[in-house]
């Protein structure tokens, strides 16, 4: 033939070569279909299989170039299989490339390196080539998408008729394997290399007219979505020109919104319509676009045809309209959304300044995780703590522990119960509590809860309303306080009627009778008998004064009335002054009275009070000791105290009779050892008198074994 084989493989290359250049530029535009990658790699594949089999003749290796040329045919054919199969949107069956390469590889390693057989290898390679294609063909024609049918139609019927010459050339070669020698000028090497060279130009015509019509009928379905969705977008949609901002299209939504007609706003410009409210938006809209080329959702406002001002949120894009730049705008009114905005702000406003200037703290709690999730401002001037502070803090900074404890195991149960069914959202909590401040100081606070089922989280809340109470529980306390001091004032007036209606009338009864023996048998009655009488009605006069005194110096008290007058006094005088009163009562018992107290003690305290509180300690002892007796009084000084020690030996107290001495609903009204009556008031009112004083009261007795009263006074 005048065409020598060299020649046409040469010719096949330089196609290869073309074919390689023209599938990477599609790869480079259109890399995000599926496919294109593996096409570029079968291109690249017959680039190396030429290429070996134009430079083969000129290396010593031709055997090992033989079968890597052979592997290149297998993964031409590969490629090819996997980048129309990606590209149909189908699954890759990688078990039918596994079992095509294993016995391509095996019969091509046994005719190469084992026998040097060329026929099988020529036989075996239009055989793989025939198989792979009419496998494409048909998945082409069975899964083809109806976006590519005429180009799939195309290039499975190219497919179809090459595989079928594959088949034709691998029967030949096989047929007249003893003649073959691949560049040889036969008739049956023309006719393979002319196949493949037209199969090449034939397979890269017909995918890229597949990716064309692909982009085709997407770009045509673009379009129109693009349409549809211009027309159906209730927000003003104008594509206007980048020059002079001509309008030339207008959506329904503009319309709508602007109140001009689609043909009233065709061929004009927005300052021909004059939409803007301010003329600053539009100044700003056009230097964006020229700056930037886009930007999103900046608040303008607009005029419509009938005078009512729009607002809207502007975003804006420069795109290529009929071959020239444009601006596409799209601009979403939001007046009543600014309205209610508006009117949501005035009423956050209104709801700040009510929380922040009331007195009562609101708070929110998620109910699940028992954490605060909104808590008022004015906590600051409860507790001290920002809401901050208590909204990141654990719950122990808002309870006391045995409340936290209490409170988390009620919400709990509570919680437990809503979910179940088994309680309703509809109760309200009232509970009383003490709270820390920052300052560690107790705040008493009432807390009015309610449970609530938040419908945006789904999650259970606790709302609730914090009150200081504590001026009302302070007060409450001092009602308290009062009504106890009432009903104990009560009492003792009691008491008292009961000592006046008692103890006063039995020295009077005595009086009466010694007076009356007097009176009415006074000259029957020797001169031994009348002096008897006398002492016994000086007896009853003595006692019946103490106890007059007594009860109106416990009156004045009980009244206030009774006024503290310190002053300084020298001890050791006015405890003789005392003891003098009592020498007589001493003598007639046979009682030992003595005292040791030191000349330089002195103390500072009410003259008044202090006789009082020693008379009647004095007499008590007098009163509760066996002739023969005796009584010490002693005194001790240090750098803060005075201690008065009023010591007997008298017959003692019960541990029962000390618990109940200084109460006067528990007096027992003790007979003296010589039968002296007693009113259960005089160590009640020294008590109180050393309560005048800020001292103490010290009581040690035995029974049997006298009794011990101790007087602490500050210096």
């Amino acid at each position: 033939m005048d065409l020598s084989i060299r020649t046409i493989i040469a010719i096949i290359f330089i196609t290869s070569i073309i074919q390689f250049i023209v599938l990477y530029y599609q790869y480079k535009i259109n890399k995000k279909y599926d496919g294109i990658g593996w096409w570029l790699l079968w291109s690249g594949a017959e680039l190396g299989i030429f290429f070996i089999m134009f430079s083969r003749s000129y290396t010593p290796f031709a055997d090992y170039f033989l079968l890597l040329q052979n592997f290149l045919v297998l993964l031409s054919m590969i490629f090819l299989y996997a980048g129309i199969i990606r590209f149909i949107g189908k699954e890759i069956d990688k078990k039918l490339i596994f079992i095509f390469s294993v016995v391509f590889l095996l019969i091509h390693f046994y005719a190469t390196i084992i026998i040097d057989y060329a026929p099988y290898r020529t036989t075996t390679n239009n055989l793989l080539i025939g198989l792979v294609t009419s496998l494409i063909a048909y998945n082409l024609y069975r899964y083809r998408p109806n976006t590519i049918k005429t180009s799939a139609n195309f290039t499975a019927t190219a497919l179809l008729i090459h595989s079928i010459v594959f088949y034709v050339v691998s029967f030949l070669n096989f047929y007249y394997k003893d003649n073959i020698n691949p560049f040889n000028a036969t008739t049956l090497n023309f006719l393979q290399y002319s196949n493949i060279l037209i199969s090449g130009i034939l397979w890269t015509f017909g995918v890229i007219l597949m990716l064309n019509q692909k982009l085709s009928s997407e770009l045509r379905d673009s379009t129109e979505d693009f349409k549809l969705l211009f027309n159906l977008s209730p927000d003003n949609v104008l594509i206007t020109k980048m020059e002079d901002r001509v309008i030339v299209d207008a959506n329904t939504g503009f319309t709508k919104i602007m109140g001009f007609s689609r043909e009233e706003a065709l061929g004009k410009s927005a300052d021909d319509l004059i939409i803007w409210k301010d003329i600053k938006d539009r100044n700003e809209f056009i230097k964006l676009i020229k700056d930037k080329g886009d930007f999103e959702n900046i608040e303008v406002r607009f005029i419509n045809k009938y005078g009512k001002q729009i607002t809207g949120l502007l975003s804006g894009r420069v795109i290529n309209f009929q071959g020239e730049p444009h601006i596409l705008s799209v601009s979403r009114d939001i007046t009543e959304r600014k309205i209610k905005e508006e009117i949501i702000r005035e009423s956050e406003e209104k709801y700040r300044l009510l929380t922040e200037n009331m007195k009562d703290v609101i708070w929110i709690m998620d109910a699940e995780t028992q954490k605060f999730t909104y808590v008022s401002p004015s906590v600051k001037r409860l507790r001290e703590y920002t809401p901050e502070e208590i909204i990141n803090a654990p719950l122990s900074i808002a309870l006391s522990s045995e409340w936290e404890i209490l409170f988390k195991t009620t919400i709990r149960n509570h919680v437990e119960k809503l979910k179940t069914g088994t309680e309703s959202y509809d109760k309200y909590f009232t509970n009383e509590l003490m709270q820390p401040s920052k300052d560690e100081s107790m705040v008493w606070t009432e807390v009015i809860s309610t449970f609530h089922n938040n419908d945006k989280t789904g999650r259970i809340e606790i709302q609730g309303v914090t009150r200081d109470i504590t001026d009302r529980k302070k007060a409450e306390m001092e009602i308290q306080k009062k009504n106890k001091e009432l009903q104990k004032l009560n009492f003792e007036k009691d008491k008292f009627f009961s000592i006046i209606s008692h103890d006063l009338r039995s020295p009077f009864n005595g009086i009466l009778g010694l007076s009356n023996l007097l009176a009415t048998d006074i000259e029957q009655l020797s001169k031994e008998e009348i002096q008897e009488i006398s002492l016994n009605l000086n007896k009853s006069a003595n006692n019946y004064f103490r106890l007059l005194t007594n009860l109106l110096e416990w009156a004045k008290m009980q009244g206030r009335l009774t006024e503290y007058n310190p002053e300084k006094l020298r001890l050791n005088n006015f405890i003789s002054e005392t003891i003098n009163l009592f020498t007589e009562t001493a003598n007639s018992k046979d009682i030992k009275l003595e005292f040791e107290v030191a000349d330089d003690i002195e103390i500072t305290t009410d003259r008044f009070m202090l006789d009082t509180i020693l008379r009647n300690l004095v007499s008590n002892s007098l009163k509760f000791t066996n002739k023969g007796g005796n009584i010490s009084i002693t005194a001790n000084k240090s750098d803060n105290k005075t201690e008065i020690r009023i010591k007997d030996s008298g017959i003692g107290m019960s541990q029962d009779i000390i618990d109940n001495l200084f109460k006067i609903d528990k007096q027992s009204n003790r007979m003296g050892t010589d039968n002296e009556p007693g009113t259960g008031l005089g160590l009640i009112l020294c008590k109180e008198f050393i309560d005048k004083h800020n001292g103490e009261l010290h009581v040690k007795s035995e029974e049997g074994k006298g009794s011990e009263f101790t007087i602490v006074l500050n210096n």
